[in-house]
């Protein structure tokens, strides 16, 4: 108890270990994923290094920890929306969702992850099943809408892989906004057009 009386309420490991992911993301909303670090994230709550390190013992432990954290809610989210639209316009509603620029900084959390995933080993294996489990929905979506609709379809994972290469290219566009949203979208609908025939006009 305080000396006002009041009684503090200690927090829970679950509590400070998600208080630190947090002030992590928040150093890289502001400065990206390469600034997390164990003496940053102290600073930015206002503890000491020491109990920052008595979560993550490595400033990789913690840029990992928190690439999976908004990645992973990052992938709940859009498939969510995906997976709540009428099968024969999934794989629209995908790329849409996908390249929306409200979620840019979403898309410059994974540039980031990317360039680090060559040194850090945690991240890397992050972005590894990640991708398995985007280029899994896509697949997902395109053969929910080529049961509805007549998408020219051969190889659904095939062609789930191919779709989402081309969209973490976009993604790198959208980000670094060399190429206006507007064409983003179309260069993504005119290779879905080319890729599974005008039935994806159709969906």
């Amino acid at each position: 108890m305080g000396a006002t009386g009041v009684k503090r309420t200690r927090k829970s490991p679950q509590q400070r270990r998600q208080e630190m992911l947090e002030g992590a993301m928040a150093i890289t909303n502001r400065d990206g994923l390469a600034s997390v670090t164990l003496s940053r994230v102290a600073s930015e709550l206002g503890v000491t290094p020491g109990l920052v390190t008595h979560y993550f013992s490595t400033a990789d432990q913690l840029a990992a920890a928190t690439f999976t954290a908004a990645a992973e809610a990052d992938l709940v989210e859009v498939f969510a929306v995906v997976e709540s639209t009428p099968p024969g316009q999934r794989v629209r509603v995908l790329i849409d969702t996908v390249l929306d620029v409200s979620t840019i900084e979403a898309k410059a959390l994974w540039l980031d992850a990317w360039t680090l995933g060559r040194w850090n080993r945690l991240i890397a294996e992050e972005l590894r099943r990640f991708d398995i489990e985007w280029r899994r929905g896509a697949t997902s979506a395109i053969e929910a809408d080529a049961g509805v609709c007549r998408l020219r379809v051969t190889d659904a994972a095939a062609a789930g892989t191919r779709l989402m290469t081309m969209l973490d290219g976009l993604v790198g566009q959208c980000v670094a906004r060399s190429v206006p949203l507007e064409e983003v979208r179309h260069i993504a609908r005119s290779y879905a057009v080319a890729e599974f025939g005008a039935g994806f006009l159709e969906s």
